[in-house]
């Protein structure tokens, strides 16, 4: 039997098969065949007949076994519907993360040194056994990657490619989602961003991730604001996630340069209000945006100075009120300075509130 590099050549004789063509099933020796040149090892029964070269048995490749009951063989690829794959985990030179699907749609381009395995209809499950893959992983030499959502600690990771090592993955290119679990509704999310570079580790506990630009923001959905943030740090056991910017965006009137982040509210009756912040902190569970280094609001004709530059964001775009903050009006003229001011912006054009000014006579 030749088989262009599949098997190592052996002798066999041909019997009548089933489907009444001349073939063979045999077993390979216990310790199995390499196949393709070396490049893995098959195991159990070979069949040949006018339904192909076909197998029964489990495939080990790197690091990963895969088992099925009709393995096709061609000379340069191998397709299965396998019951089961497992990858062995590896924290050493090359990583891999222990992984385990089931009913799974696998290809092996062994010219390429590539393994494919992509889900039918059960994700595959990966780490602890409790995240998990919704797409396709690959298995190279070089490592474990996979390509579509990964489902992990009440977030979502969305990329064409993910690297996967023994305790942490990452990806360039990547929207990355937090479920809200306060939410009656299971597809309701708590946070969102899209075109991100990330970076999550499961021994850190926690996920870091940069902004690529084109395009890329933060929904804060319970808050109904978004923002354009530079970066954000995600603490998984904390629930609490850390925002920092940095570049200069604007100028007030004064000409006070106003750096870090725009946050913009997309509540229907607050008319895109919006404020600059260098950091900010997120906490999940309670729906809360702490945002700082705010140097000032522009609302209705006047400029907000927030005491030390602090703004607090509550669930529906709800501004905690600004106490002993300081109002310029108009934002033209400058002409009066309220101080000590206790104010409630409600929007890009409606504040109110109440404070003191000095008021100066005819005669100074």
């Amino acid at each position: 039997m030749l088989s262009a590099g599949i098997f190592p050549d052996f002798d066999e004789t041909l019997t009548l098969q089933p489907d009444q063509s001349l073939g063979f099933i045999r077993k390979t020796p216990a310790e199995g065949f390499p196949m393709y040149g070396g490049k893995g090892t098959y195991k159990d029964t070979i069949r040949l007949s006018n339904e192909g070269l076909r197998g029964n048995g489990k495939l080990e490749y790197i690091t990963s076994t895969t088992f099925s009951n009709d393995f096709i063989f061609f000379p340069d690829s191998m397709n299965a519907i396998a019951q089961h794959f497992n990858v062995k985990e590896s924290p050493v030179a090359i990583e891999f993360p222990p992984v385990e699907g089931e009913n799974v749609f696998t290809r092996w381009f062994p010219t390429k040194d590539i393994m494919i395995h992509k889900v039918i209809n059960k994700p595959i499950a990966m780490y602890d056994l409790k995240s998990y893959m919704h797409g396709q992983t690959m298995i190279q030499p070089d490592g474990l990657s996979g390509t579509g959502i990964f489902e992990f600690q009440k977030a979502e990771l969305e990329a064409n490619l993910i690297q996967f090592n023994f305790k942490d993955f990452k990806s360039d290119t990547a929207d990355f989602r937090l479920k809200d679990d306060g939410n009656v509704d299971a597809e309701a999310l708590a946070f969102s961003t899209v075109n991100v570079n990330a970076y999550v580790t499961f021994d850190g506990r926690y996920g870091q991730f940069r902004s690529n630009g084109g395009g890329s923001h933060i929904s804060f959905d319970p808050m109904q604001y978004i923002c354009y943030m530079d970066e954000f740090k995600w603490y998984m056991d904390n629930d609490d996630i850390e925002l920092s910017a940095g570049a200069a965006k604007e100028t007030d009137a004064s000409g006070v340069n106003l750096e870090g982040a725009q946050f913009i509210s997309v509540h229907p009756e607050q008319d895109s209000l919006s404020f600059y912040s260098i950091k900010a902190k997120y906490d999940i569970k309670r729906k809360i945006i702490y945002a700082d280094g705010v140097k000032f609001l522009n609302v209705a004709d006047v400029m907000v100075y927030p005491d030390s530059n602090k703004v607090v964001i509550e669930k529906k775009a709800k501004m905690r009120t600004l106490n002993n903050s300081k109002i310029i009006a108009s934002y033209i003229t400058q002409n009066h300075i309220i101080y000590n001011s206790t104010v409630n912006v409600f929007g890009k054009k409606k504040y109110a509130g109440s404070g003191y000014v000095d008021y100066v006579d005819e005669i100074n």
